[in-house]
């Protein structure tokens, strides 16, 4: 119990150091927001009960492996980065190139919002119900329903996962990026046109999680906006829009039947429950996850392949641990219990994969960061904002959870659109680029 006691003090010593000073450089980035929500997990875990066991202790030391290593492939990123300043940047001066978006780029961009639409408005038709209409209804008219079965049935609609993919991800960022980062008037009204269509669309199936991603990443995409002064933010609509949808969460969390039961409001409750949501749920997830993982041999990368091979067309008959730890949980395959991210690299690489693995994840998050440091223009704050949420909210599962979010998605979408870049206007400024 002591050494156990030393090794949460040194994970928060270490970590908590480290983490404020690379807010005091970097500010908000891929590698920040991971660090800090992987903060959040192992609280989870370690004031979880069912920590207090030798596998739940196994896991706690996994974390702190890991994370150290994850900070050790971002400094290295850092010491690399320094070295080719040395050899390009003299002067204190940054190379930034500066891109507007041009023709091509925008109706790329039309082009995926209309298909978005068409593959959205073929899903909610198909499945003859959209449980984010019925739950507003309800809300507003005092009635109480559950929609287990109308959401279970979106699952058996064919192509879901990958409608998903523009229903929850491609929609809501590309018409977040016409509505925000737009100077065209044109553009701006037609973002304002399918707004609610992309709001019933988001949250029709009744899903949380998505929602959830994409309300950080407007907060973020915003903030880099305003930071650069591409976009004044106005104090009430910010409240305004916050509020809106902290209400939408409250209503999908009664309409999902997740409302805690200690509490005599339904309201609170609900509340209640979605904090339990950030805080305990995850955690305990995790834990049961890699109790079923300590029972099993090392895949060697097995599970993962399996886990990705099932995304595309052609269902395998694999079962992953997500599924096998629900089962044990609830007695069916209907969802998933899936281990954290570390929990998945050690049940796949041993101990490669609470060391390398987290390594090579340091250096990826930190390139990232240098990456987009290079360039400025609206789009590419919008990917570069998507990026920091969606990498950086990445506490569970393996990495199929790339695949499953749209972040491989929008890499190849942004890799389609830098492909149409004009010619930088600018290069060679000295810029504050934090």
């Amino acid at each position: 119990m002591g050494n156990l006691t030393l090794i949460i003090i040194l994970f928060y010593l270490i970590y908590g150091i480290y983490v404020y000073n690379y807010y005091r450089k970097n500010r908000i980035t891929p590698a920040f927001v991971f660090m800090v929500m992987q903060i959040v997990m192992f609280t989870g875990i370690i004031t979880s009960p069912k920590s207090n066991t030798e596998n739940g202790n196994t896991l706690i030391v996994i974390y702190l492996s890991s994370m150290i290593f994850f900070i050790s492939g971002v400094v290295m990123q850092d010491i690399i980065h320094q070295i080719k300043r040395k050899n390009f940047v003299s002067n204190n001066v940054i190379n930034v190139n500066y891109y507007t978006t041009n023709h091509r780029q925008y109706n790329i961009i039309l082009f995926f919002i209309l298909l978005s639409l068409i593959l959205s408005t073929w899903f909610y038709t198909y499945a003859g119900v959209n449980v984010f209409i019925s739950a507003l209804n309800d809300f507003f008219s005092s009635s109480s329903n559950t929609y287990r079965d109308e959401r279970m049935s979106f699952f058996n609609i064919p192509g879901t996962g990958y409608i998903y993919q523009f229903r929850t991800v491609i929609l809501p960022v590309l018409n977040i990026f016409l509505l925000l980062a737009e100077p065209s008037k044109k553009y701006r009204r037609f973002a304002k046109i399918i707004l609610p269509f992309t709001v019933i669309f988001l949250l029709g199936t009744g899903q949380r999680n998505a929602f959830v991603f994409v309300l950080v990443f407007i907060v973020i995409f915003m903030y880099k906006l305003h930071y650069n002064s591409f976009l004044k933010i106005n104090k009430k609509t910010f409240i305004l829009f916050v509020s809106t949808s902290f209400l939408f969460l409250i209503i999908l969390t009664i309409a999902n039947n997740r409302v805690s039961e200690e509490e005599n409001s339904i309201f609170i409750g609900a509340v209640k429950s979605i904090f339990e949501r950030i805080v305990s749920i995850n955690s305990t997830s995790a834990l049961s996850a890699f109790n079923y993982i300590q029972t099993q041999q090392t895949a060697w990368g097995y599970d993962w392949l399996m886990m990705i091979a099932d995304i595309l067309p052609g269902k395998t008959d694999y079962l992953s641990v997500d599924r096998i730890v629900y089962f044990i949980a609830y007695g069916n395959y209907s969802g998933t219990g899936p281990p954290c991210i570390w929990g998945s690299a050690w049940f796949n690489w041993s101990y490669l994969g609470v060391t390398v693995y987290p390594f090579f994840l340091g250096l990826i998050y930190q390139y990232i960061y240098y990456y987009f440091k290079r360039s400025r223009s609206r789009l590419y704050l919008l990917f570069y904002s998507f990026f920091i949420v969606y990498l950086g909210m990445w506490t569970m599962s393996s990495p199929s959870f790339l695949f499953n979010n749209g972040i491989i998605a929008m890499f190849l979408l942004f890799s389609l659109l830098r492909y149409f870049n004009s010619r930088p206007l600018k290069s060679s400024q000295s810029l504050n680029t934090k």
